[in-house]
């Protein structure tokens, strides 16, 4: 079973506030120099080298996929409160 969920809903404000120095998904981007166009970019984000070095260096993250599924838990265990 495949279930698609907005990265933004995943990497919410409350996850950045929380458990990183940025405001939110848009202050990640903007700090690393990133701009999304497309679903396209959005998916290529994972592979980019550049912003997983970035990610690593700025958070406590290893890379972006890291940071997602940290995110996916912390949003799970918020939804059991």
């Amino acid at each position: 079973m495949t279930v698609k969920v907005s990265i933004r809903r995943i990497l919410s404000e409350n996850f950045f506030q929380k458990n990183t120095t940025f405001e939110n998904l848009d202050d990640l981007f903007s700090k690393a120099g990133i701009t999304i166009f497309s679903l396209e970019d959005d998916k290529a984000l994972s592979e980019n080298k550049y912003f997983n070095l970035f990610i690593k260096n700025n958070t406590l993250y290893r890379d972006f996929n890291d940071m997602k599924d940290k995110a996916i838990t912390f949003s799970m265990f918020q939804n059991l409160r």
